[in-house]
């Protein structure tokens, strides 16, 4: 991706880019890269005993697919709103399966407005470089599954339209969640 649509992205609204996600992967690389700080942000804050932070941060990441693939505008939420449960409420579950209390609170949400204008230009240069990573790294294999599931296919319908079995869909996605993991932790 050459960096005119980087700049494009980052200047579209979150609804844009996932009305954009479905069939970009450039547009779903860039929700990716910005929820990163949240969802990072709620897997550190609900890791237990039992479940770790890596293993939540995968589960939002599925969470904030799962927002993109769903999210209906004119709901009454916005995108982030919806995103923010769907990633929530995905790590909660995976919490709760292994019998933990659940933290109640929310963690702090990062890139607040009273942020100073050095450490904004900042956070925008990681983000480039952490999306042209992430657009880079997919195969057109895996972008294919990744962009059938975005649009509400069950893993037997994407196995049906791509000709191929559904156990090799969920080892595109396994292997999705695994490169997304490898570049998006800290």
């Amino acid at each position: 991706m050459d960096q005119q649509a980087a700049d494009t992205f980052s200047v579209l609204s979150d609804e844009e880019l996932t009305k954009l996600a479905a069939d970009d992967r450039s547009a779903l690389t860039a929700l990716i890269v910005r929820y990163n700080p949240l969802i990072s942000s709620k897997a550190y804050s609900m890791k237990t005993d039992e479940t770790d932070a890596d293993d939540l941060f995968q589960e939002g990441i599925m969470g904030l697919l799962d927002a993109v693939r769903t999210y209906r505008e004119g709901k009454g939420a916005s995108f982030k709103t919806y995103a923010n449960v769907c990633v929530r409420n995905r790590m909660i579950n995976a919490v709760s399966k292994n019998g933990q209390r659940v933290p109640l609170e929310d963690a702090e949400e990062t890139g607040g407005s009273d942020e100073d204008p050095e450490s904004i230009v900042v956070q925008m240069e990681h983000e480039k470089l952490l999306f042209e990573r992430i657009t880079g790294m997919l195969t057109a294999a895996e972008w294919n599954v990744l962009r059938l599931y975005l649009g509400g296919a069950a893993y037997s319908d994407i196995a049906d339209r791509l000709g191929t079995s559904v156990k090799s869909v969920d080892n595109a996605m396994q292997r999705v969640r695994k490169k997304l993991r490898a570049v998006l932790l800290p």
